[in-house]
């Protein structure tokens, strides 16, 4: 049986990159800009699931975590 098809989206570049790890960068405009059209990127390489990491706590970011939380689903 497969394994499951994971993507990663960071702001921190990755130790070991991969076709299914995404760099959104520092710059939470950016973040902003690239997220929902890098989640539906990993949707269409199969990914069935997304782990993303947490961004940076400063109050620039609060409108990703906005979006993070609306595009969620906790386990």
């Amino acid at each position: 049986q497969a394994g499951l098809r994971v993507g990663v989206i960071l702001t921190t570049p990755a130790t070991t990159p991969t076709s299914l790890v995404r760099n959104l960068g520092r710059d939470p405009d950016v973040y902003a800009r690239d997220l929902y059209a890098t989640l539906h990127e990993l949707d269409e390489l199969g990914c069935e699931a997304v782990l993303v990491e947490g961004p940076p706590e400063q109050s620039a970011w609060d409108g990703v975590r906005d979006r993070l939380m609306r595009a969620a689903h906790q386990v």
